[in-house]
């Protein structure tokens, strides 16, 4: 057994259906986090015998820091420079092609701006 835990989140669910991999469709979900954590864990778990291959392996693409998905957020606005992050007018911001869904409750819709 493993300790990381995978959320079900619906954002994991959607990801098949628009045929892409969780980690491209929603990098910073908390279900990515989880599942990259969950490649840590195995790597650190499996990896203590390197085995030859082709490639530098999957220890390449992941360091070795456990990543706290509550203070992930939180973390990438503290550390930011101000040309990473930028404010978009509400009126630029247009809704997913690929929206699975079709109607919103326009005042919650409201509430959340």
């Amino acid at each position: 057994m493993y300790d990381t835990i995978i959320p079900r989140l619906v954002r994991l669910a959607e990801a098949p259906s628009h045929g892409k991999p969780i980690l491209e469709y929603e990098p910073r979900n908390k279900g990515t986090i989880a599942y990259l954590n969950l490649a840590k864990e195995v790597i650190e778990r499996n990896g203590t015998e390197k085995k030859k291959a082709l490639g530098r392996g999957l220890e390449e693409l992941f360091s070795t820091e456990v990543l706290d998905f509550d203070t992930f957020e939180s973390n990438i606005m503290e550390n930011a420079t101000t040309n990473e992050i930028q404010d978009i007018p509400i009126n630029e911001i247009r809704p997913n092609p690929y929206q699975p869904r079709k109607s919103f409750n326009e005042e919650a819709f409201k509430r959340a701006i």
